[in-house]
């Protein structure tokens, strides 16, 4: 198994953090991994209004 971590710390302007919340906000992770069947389990948590947030989703790293 293997796990990665980032913390993101924004100050956003009020018009900008609406943008946001109206639409997305991406951020990338890079992981390496073997060729093979993954599951892959993302978590995100809001420190100011401590809500937390959860996916997971089935991927396949191909050979090359």
């Amino acid at each position: 198994m293997a796990n990665a971590a980032d913390t993101v710390t924004t100050a956003l302007k009020p018009d900008t953090y609406a943008a946001i919340m109206a639409s997305r906000l991406e951020l990338t992770q890079k992981l390496t991994l073997a060729p093979g069947k993954y599951t892959l389990k993302i978590g995100v948590r809001d420190v100011k209004t401590r809500l937390i947030g959860t996916a997971t989703t089935s991927i396949e790293v191909p050979r090359e």
